[in-house]
């Protein structure tokens, strides 16, 4: 696969799939030592579906957040409303308490 010119922000199970299909012929014994700690990164992680991943981040992005917060969250295991509040307060200094409990949710039902 050969994107030139585009860029996309990935969640990481997204990044576990992509790679797992481009180094599933390789053998985990024949990756390098930085492969290896990738894929290992990635396994411990990576906990749901890139497709759950993807529709979590669209639904963040529907509540107004960027799509590199939307898929930063989405990798973080938030469970707690000052937990979001500490990755974005910076970014998004006046969200509502509504919409840190519509973001727990929507982080909530992908670990489920």
């Amino acid at each position: 696969m050969e994107i030139i010119g585009k860029l996309a922000v990935l969640s990481a199970p997204e990044v576990r799939s992509i790679l797992l299909n481009i180094w599933e012929d390789k053998g985990i014994e024949n990756l390098t030592k930085t492969q290896r700690m990738t894929m290992e990164y990635l396994n411990q992680f990576s906990d749901i579906s890139p497709e759950k991943a993807r529709a979590a981040v669209k639904k963040l992005m529907d509540l107004g957040l960027k799509v590199e917060d939307a898929a930063m969250l989405v990798g973080l295991r938030i469970k707690k409303r000052e937990e979001v509040r500490t990755a974005l307060f910076v970014a998004y200094p006046l969200l509502t308490g509504k919409t840190y409990d519509e973001i727990i949710k929507i982080l909530s039902e992908i670990r489920e």
